[in-house]
């Protein structure tokens, strides 16, 4: 975790890397997690990321939104 509680997954679930979501997700990381600074998990970075700053594809966003929506659904918390 870094210093605002957020996890690999949530950096790479922002900065749009779809194949490490995946790798993480698979390696049992945690899609629950919320950071400590605005208590949002990996699947509301991506959300902001594509809704708010306006980063990289919206396809490949969507991809991550629904790759995570899914494991948070199949996942206990």
């Amino acid at each position: 975790l870094n210093q605002d509680g957020a996890s690999a997954l949530h950096v790479a679930a922002y900065a749009g890397h779809f194949d490490l979501v995946q790798l993480l997700c698979a390696r049992g990381a945690n899609v629950h997690l919320r950071d400590a600074r605005h208590g949002s998990s990996a699947r509301t970075w991506a959300q902001h990321a594509l809704q708010v700053d306006g980063k990289g594809s919206e396809e490949n966003y969507r991809a991550i939104i629904d790759h995570l929506k899914q494991a948070e659904s199949l996942t206990p918390p």
